[in-house]
């Protein structure tokens, strides 16, 4: 009982530090963008993140990358997720950005999903299944004993965020985010500093 907590708060604690930083380094590189040549210092800097292209999004992007050197710009807007059109939502930078806003505000929820028990029994002799409060108990009948391949295999997927909320993604989701920042995202300033 108390481990079981444990786990659950500190799960929801780890990815959600995890996520602050990730989306905390785009931030910082934003401001660091405003003191290269060419920047004008501004600490309300930001890296922006717009999932549509309309009046609304361009004066975001606009007050966000106010101070950004020139050059840096149209690099930070080809990034942003309305390129991808009404699939926005399930761009890495949007997913990104959403758990870390879920996550400025309280913990990023998360649950856990079995998505596939096999074994194998030949087709005229199937189980009784019987259900109950704690789960299911199957029963076959003796005489397939020796045909079963008792085998089997339980996948069971984590997911972070909220479908209610327009996220839900998985430990690889998450490591896919955190790839496309260090390995796409990052690389391309390189040359300002």
């Amino acid at each position: 009982c108390c481990s079981v907590a444990y786990i659950t708060s500190a799960m929801g604690l780890i990815v959600g530090d995890a996520v602050s930083c990730l989306r905390g380094s785009l931030d910082h590189l934003a401001y660091a963008l405003t003191l290269v040549a060419g920047g004008t210092l501004n600490e309300r800097a930001n890296f922006p993140v717009i999932g549509v292209d309309n009046g609304s999004g361009r004066k975001s992007f606009n007050l966000a990358v106010n101070g950004i050197t020139e050059h840096a710009v149209p690099i930070i807007k080809s990034l942003q997720p309305y390129h991808s059109g009404d699939a926005y939502k399930s761009t890495k930078l949007w997913q990104l950005h959403r758990l870390w806003n879920i996550d400025k505000h309280r913990r990023i929820p998360f649950h856990a999903q079995v998505t596939k028990t096999q074994i194998g029994c030949p087709a005229d002799m199937l189980p009784f299944v019987g259900r109950s409060d704690d789960g299911s108990v199957m029963r076959f009948p003796l005489a397939a004993k020796d045909q079963l391949q008792f085998n089997p295999t339980v996948d069971t997927t984590i997911y972070f965020g909220d479908e209610s909320e327009g996220i839900s993604v998985t430990y690889a989701d998450l490591d896919d985010m955190y790839k496309f920042v260090r390995n796409d995202v990052m690389p391309r300033f390189k040359s300002f500093f």
